[in-house]
């Protein structure tokens, strides 16, 4: 940009045609998100980048962003918008499951708040899914707008396979059902099993779902307000009988419960001494002698849990007890941790494995184990096969991330092993704007090589 009021700061997103950055806005002082197209891209994207600008001319809703200026020449549009900072929801849900369980209600309830707003608008949102919100400080904020249509619109430029409404690519008016079928697929994520309410979304009929947003927001509100009422009478029943039980206690009873487990596994993490690394050791050799975690690992979202602690560390042992104890099932449904655990085990890291890890990264945007897979690249010498795919990985590694700093150093230092055989792999924009010290000694190490 030429223009002297906004100074560029860093990349968030990069495509061929398109691109979104963050500038520092000198006239406000405040930083703004600025999303740039090119005139000549496919005259979809195009509509999608006008449908934005519309859709932001209309809201005002202090929980998205809204529009502040717009600048044209003769090769690109560019709109400017209010920057919010924070991380993806699907990122943080993964790296806080505890929080995530105990404030589910608050979380759906503010994101209905938001497709209420829209539809009060006669707008559909479309593309409804966590990666689309991002949480600062417990509030959700919903972002990109270029997938909106109107009510009644006969076409739709753009849905992920995974929420779309099986009705979407009928030729067919686009309804408010659509977005009511999108959220049931975004509630899901919080539930381990269905509930009536998910159901009733998820109705491939679109007569049978709920009439409205409004309508939906109301009965989650009953229906949660109703268990919490049960759930006090329950404890209260249980304190007048003398019923304390610890939290031992209720994972004895319930091995199975995965809140409970992973507030017991966290609470013993915690009074682990050494590294993070250390701790997760100290804690799994533990772990693996109580009597009842071969049956909490029938759980999924248990056995999720803890195949990433296992590869976070590093330890053979500990792999291969979690390859010997969690169900086929579970491993053939997360079968690239599973390959991980394999890998570890052996201690042997393959090419092929590696090649394939990274584009599971990709897809499922799953970062939290990225920093140990990058230290077992550096440690082994491991050139992978798909560089770009690699570079494209850590440019998705947002500075909120809990693993940015760690990731970054070990990306550098496997960039060093690189340029001693020759190859060279671009530092991603978030990592050169690191104010980590160890970062940037490395960024300097490899501008001199």
């Amino acid at each position: 940009m030429k223009e002297t009021r906004y100074v560029w700061q860093f990349n968030l997103q990069r495509q061929e045609q398109s691109s979104v950055d963050v500038y520092y806005d000198l006239v406000t002082c405040k930083k703004v998100v600025c999303k740039t197209i090119q005139k000549s891209a496919h005259p979809q994207l195009l509509h999608q980048f006008h449908m934005e600008i519309q859709v932001l001319s209309q809201i005002q809703y202090p929980f998205m962003p809204s529009i502040l200026d717009i600048k044209e020449n003769q090769e690109t549009l560019s709109l400017f918008e209010t920057y919010i900072p924070g991380m993806n929801l699907k990122d943080w849900m993964n790296c806080h499951p505890i929080q995530t369980r105990l404030f589910r209600f608050f979380y759906i309830l503010q994101a209905l708040n938001c497709i209420n707003h829209l539809h009060e608008k006669e707008i559909l949102y479309v593309d409804i899914k966590r990666e689309n919100f991002l949480i600062h400080h417990q509030i959700l904020y919903l972002i990109d707008f270029n997938g909106c249509v109107y009510d009644q619109s006969q076409g739709i430029y753009f849905s992920s396979p995974s929420n779309a409404d099986p009705e979407l690519f009928l030729n067919t008016p686009k309804t408010y059902s659509m977005d009511i079928f999108a959220f049931g697929t975004f509630m899901s994520s919080f539930y381990a099993r269905k509930n009536w309410i998910l159901s009733k979304c998820l109705k491939k009929d679109s007569k049978k779902r709920f009439q409205s947003i409004h309508q939906l927001k109301w009965t989650y509100i009953i229906y949660s307000f109703i268990k919490l009422i049960i759930v006090f009478i329950l404890s209260v029943f249980l304190v007048l009988n003398g019923g304390k039980e610890t939290l031992e206690r209720k994972y004895k009873a319930h091995p199975k419960d995965e809140l409970i487990f992973i507030q017991l596994y966290e609470k013993d993490l915690s009074k682990q001494k050494g590294t993070y690394y250390e701790k997760i050791q100290s804690n799994l050799y533990q772990w693996i002698q109580v009597k009842t975690l071969k049956e909490s690992l029938k759980n999924p979202e248990i056995a999720f849990y803890m195949m990433k602690q296992a590869i976070l560390s590093q330890n053979s042992m500990y792999c291969q007890f979690f390859i010997e104890n969690i169900p086929q099932s579970i491993q053939t449904q997360n079968k690239e941790l599973t390959q991980f655990l394999i890998q570890i085990k052996e201690k042997q890291i393959t090419l092929s494995f590696c090649d394939q890890y990274i584009t599971y990264l990709n897809q499922s945007q799953e970062l939290d184990t990225l920093s140990i897979f990058m230290n077992l690249l550096v440690d082994e010498q491991i050139i992978v096969s798909n560089l770009n795919e690699l570079f494209e990985l850590h440019e998705k590694m947002t500075p909120n991330h809990p693993e940015f700093e760690i990731c970054s150093i070990f990306y550098l230092e496997y960039c060093l092993f690189l340029q001693t055989k020759e190859l060279s792999l671009p530092v991603p924009d978030s990592y050169q704007q690191s104010q980590n010290e160890q970062v940037q000694t490395l960024i300097h190490y490899l501008e001199r090589s």
